[in-house]
Order: structure tokens, then sequence, then C-alpha cells
């Protein structure tokens, strides 16, 4: 009997990215200068079932440039911010890296437990996870989500997928065993992913980026859990996506048109159990990609995140102009839109001369770096109307935010608040509240990390709180807690 084949759904998954800071973006469509990305993003107009969810969800698009030969593309994107929550359709990796992953029969178990993963001769290695991102979880939208990373942030992935591994494994011991007999599975539980700390990916002349990385807690009780735990529609979800991303997986791996990794092993297998009854145990193993041996260190076989460019032949300052030249489009043509000194001047709006000098290449890349950060300075523009209701109201809120960030030591930027902001027109003080919410936001950030660092214990309702997304009245009432637990940490006054 020949049969009938059915069509599977749910092989072009919409793709989950992360921008690293190499990324430029503007947030207003079709108008206003790029800067550098940190967050997460999904090309818009791909689906319509997805932009409609996005749309209910009140997710914002962006618009990112990207350099390409003759010119430069802008594509329009759906940006969901530096943190999100996503319930991974996985039973986890089966070792600590890439090269471990698709050294022997671990090729097949990485295919097996839904992660697809290739590393093919002369090429970048790709890792991708699919799941639901409790962004669209949260308006009734079902769609599975692909997260795919490639190159250095490949095992940034699968580091953050070992740490939910932890997680899960500490739900083992806290769930109630006579309802959820068990264990307690990837997709059971949101990993949330956010920026880590900047690093210095590449050889000779670096790349300053911000890699993401779990924001799980250093330990897990109760609170935290229920704050985590799926709804039952992604668990139903998953069980039926299950098989179909096992055969993405396996498919996703053959592609390697070099066979490496193993991509069409393990085909004729039976299929791994479901997501619900099984988790993988990671093998710690560290495996040369030219030969298969396995390494007692980590292999360095594998390129820098950094997107090929003419790199210096050292690390330290340019010798002269030309090298700080290179250096600078390298690392700041994105910015600019090109590679070439008017490109600059129109990014600056300045027909300065070309610098002849390393100190002048360093000044100018200074300015770049300022100008796309906080834009052009303001011109002079008349005082504000004391007596207007909208100008009273953001004063009296922009210093109740200035105090909160003084009541926990939070450093404020002279570029957030000018001098004289409060006789600035309504419109600056606008943009100064986006600033300063953004100086909260990373100083909360940054005391939840010193917490943790110290092994103090972080509430779990505020871990949980999206800090991007909320009120100004709530972020307020987090960092006024967060204010409240430090001071009983210090010591009465003598």
């Amino acid at each position: 009997m020949i049969g009938r084949n059915k069509a599977r759904a749910g092989d072009d998954a919409p793709t989950l990215q992360y921008a690293n800071g190499k990324t430029v973006f503007r947030a207003t469509i079709g108008s206003g200068r790029f800067a550098p990305l940190v967050g997460f993003h999904i090309e818009a107009g791909r689906s319509d079932a997805l932009d409609e969810a996005m749309r209910a969800a009140k997710v914002k698009q962006i618009e990112i440039k990207h350099q390409r030969t003759g010119g430069a593309e802008i594509v329009r994107q759906w940006g969901l911010g530096e943190t999100i929550r996503f319930y991974p359709v996985t039973s986890g990796p089966v070792a600590t890296t890439v090269g471990g992953s698709l050294s022997g029969k671990n090729a097949r178990l990485t295919s097996e437990a839904g992660i697809g993963m290739r590393w093919g001769q002369g090429e970048r290695s790709k890792v991708a996870v699919r799941g639901f991102l409790d962004t669209l979880v949260r308006v009734d939208a079902l769609i599975l989500i692909q997260l795919s990373v490639r190159s250095r942030m490949t095992d940034v992935l699968i580091a953050a997928l070992l740490d939910h591994g932890r997680v899960c494994e500490a739900a083992d011991g806290l769930i109630d065993r006579g309802r959820h007999p068990d264990v307690v599975t990837f997709h059971e539980v949101a990993l949330p992913l956010g920026p880590g700390e900047e690093q210095e990916w590449g050889k000779g002349d670096t790349a300053t980026v911000v890699p993401f990385t779990s924001l799980h807690p250093a330990t897990v009780d109760a609170d935290y859990l229920r704050g985590v735990w799926r709804p039952d529609a992604v668990h139903s979800a998953a069980y039926a996506a299950w098989e179909g991303i096992q055969e993405w997986a396996r498919e996703y791996a053959a592609k390697d048109a070099e066979g490496q990794g193993g991509g069409g092993e393990g085909d004729d297998e039976p299929p791994a159990t479901p997501p619900g009854d099984g988790r993988n145990r990671p093998v710690p193993a560290h495996v040369d990609p030219a030969t298969g041996e396995v390494l007692d260190e980590p292999a360095d076989a594998e390129p820098a995140d950094a997107e090929p460019a003419p790199v210096a032949a050292h690390s330290g300052p340019p010798r002269d102009a030309a090298e700080a030249e290179q250096r600078f489009f390298a690392r700041y043509g994105d910015v600019v839109g090109g590679q070439t000194w008017p490109d600059v001047q129109r990014f600056l709006g300045e027909l300065q001369p070309k610098p002849a000098d390393v100190p002048g290449w360093i000044a100018v890349a200074e300015q770049v770096r300022d100008m796309a950060l906080h834009g052009p300075p303001a011109d002079p523009e008349p005082a504000a109307d004391p007596n207007d209701p909208d100008h009273v109201a953001l004063v009296a809120e922009l210093q109740t935010m200035i105090a909160a960030a003084g009541s926990v030591g939070i450093a404020l930027n002279p570029q957030s608040l000018p001098a004289g902001w409060e006789r600035r027109p309504v419109a600056d003080l606008r943009q100064a509240r986006i600033k300063l919410r953004r100086v909260l936001v990373d100083g909360v950030k940054g005391l939840w990390r010193a917490e943790l660092d110290r092994g103090i214990k972080t509430p779990a309702r505020e871990l949980t709180t999206d800090l991007e997304g909320c009120t100004t009245e709530q972020l307020l009432q987090v960092v006024r807690v967060a204010s409240a637990r430090a001071a009983k940490r210090q010591p009465a006054a003598a």
C-alpha cells in the first residue's frame, strides 16, 4: 500500500533573534537615528497570525538596519525588549558545549532532544530551540517560536538551557508529587532570558557585546516556581508539537551539507520520550571538531561572534591613522550607515575634516558613540511655562524618580537630566522620563545581581516583575522595596 502523507504544520516557525549590541535600530518607524540594540526581536510581516498576536499583546515595531553589498537594508521587527520569558519544548542539552553535543551518538541524541544544531566545515555553529513566548501566551496565542543563535552565542544558549535544567531539577522537589508524578520538563517552567555582563569577543581587535543569560535566581523556592509555572494550555501544546519538533531538529542538523554532526543519524530509531516524561542530563565533554577527540579542556576552534572584518595584527592601540580608520569603520560602519568619511559627516551633521592621526579618530569614535546613544545636542529652546499642568506633573514625577534612584544609590547619567531640566519643555521632560526609567531599570537589575553575588535572596515577586513594561509607579514600588531591604542590612549607627 502506498499510503498518503499529511503535511506537517509548524515547520516554518517565526524566528526569535537576540541583538547583542552590534545591531543598530530605531524605535520610530521611518525616522530617527539608529543606535545599538540589545534585546530580542522577531521580523514583522512574515506571519499574519504572529502579527495579529503581537498587536494584541501591544508589542511595538522597530526598524533594524543591515549593511548589505551596495547599500543598507531596513527591516521592520517586533521589538520584545531586553528580557523575555520562553517555554522551551526540549528535553534539554546532552552536553555542555556545541562540540560535545555533536560528538558521536550525541548528535542523534541532541536532535531527539528537540534541539536543532549544526556546525559545518568552515561554517559557524548554529543552534535553535523551539517553544512558546510568554508575551504571546498571555494573549492566548500558542504560536511555536524558534529561538536561533550562531557562533559564540550557541554556547550562550546552551548555558542558559543548562541553567534552566537546574531549575527544573529543583522544581522536582517542590511540586505536589500526587498531582505531578513525572519529572518537571523544560517547557513546564518559563525560562527568563535577558542581558548579561558586557564582554569582549574576538581575537586581536575585539568587539564589545552583551550576550543574554538565564535570569533564574540561584535559589529556587515554591513562591518563585509558582510565578514561572506554565499554563495548562502550554503543556498541551508542547505535547502536540513534540513529534514535529523532533523531526524538525533532525532536518535542521541534516542541512549541514558536509554531514558534520550526523544530521541523518537516528532517523530509523524510535522517537525519544515525550517532553513530559524525560529530561536529559548533559555530559560535560569538550570535543575537538576536527578529530572528534574528547578533550579535558574546551576546544578553541570556533570563530568569534564578530562579523568577518579586517582585523589588526595586534590588540594594542592603533599604530597609525590608517589602522585607526580601519578599526573605526569595522566597529561603527553599521552605526553611521557606510564605510566612507562622507557617511560619518552625514551621521554627525557636520562637515568636519577627516582625521589625520590616531587621536583624531578616537575623538570621532567617541562623538559617534555618544550621538548614537543620546542623540544630537538639543537646540536652544524657550523656557517652558511653569504653570502648564503637564509640565508640573512631569517635573513632580521626575523628582520622585530621582529620589527613588538616590535611595538605593543608583547613579544618574548627566545626559538623562541636563542642567536646568526643570525649565525644559514638556517634550524634553518626556524624553528625560524615558531615559530615567532606563537608568532605574538597569539600577534595579544591578541591585539584584549584587544581592545574588552576596547570597541574599531577592523576593520572587520582584524578579518576576516586567520592569520594561510596567508602569512608572510599579517600577518605583520595586525600587522602594529594594531600598527598604537595603536599609535593613545597614549596621545601626554608633
